[in-house]
């Protein structure tokens, strides 16, 4: 199942976590997933930008993957073996960032919803944003 994001969505003066409007799933318990995402984002500078992934606990999760700090061509990667692990993307630039990762999640007895969460790094007035063509993938193996 695709989970397109349609439609830019901003924030401004905010670091606090939160799930993206659209880039989130439903999971059942005991079920197994494959997921697999990528978003892209601009911020301001001064701001810069944060996110994690978020989801039920009692299960087992294993992702990884890697970003692009905006106006650069560096790679970093990330691996995460727990849900809500921060990931501050820092930098000078303003345009271009995007995450990109795959996992696997086997559900505990629990059902929930896995999103996508993301702010400002820094509460900043200027703007942060996810843009439409974003997307997350997922699959109930």
């Amino acid at each position: 199942m695709t989970v397109p994001k349609i439609i830019t969505q901003s924030k401004t003066s905010d670091a606090s976590y939160a799930d993206d409007d659209d880039l989130s799933f439903p999971v059942e318990e005991d079920g197994i997933y494959a997921i697999r995402f990528k978003f892209w984002f601009d911020t301001a500078a001064a701001a810069d930008f944060q996110w994690q992934l978020s989801g039920p606990s009692g299960g087992t999760l294993r992702a990884n993957g890697h970003w692009v700090v905006p106006n650069s061509t560096t790679h970093v990667d990330w691996r995460d073996t727990a849900f809500s692990t921060t990931h501050p993307i820092t930098g000078s630039g303003t345009t271009g960032g995007f995450v990109q990762g795959e996992a696997t999640f086997t559900n505990g007895s629990t059902g929930g919803v896995i999103a996508i969460q993301w702010s400002q790094n820094t509460s900043n007035a200027g703007t942060t944003q996810v843009l439409a063509g974003s997307y997350l993938e997922y699959l109930k193996i």
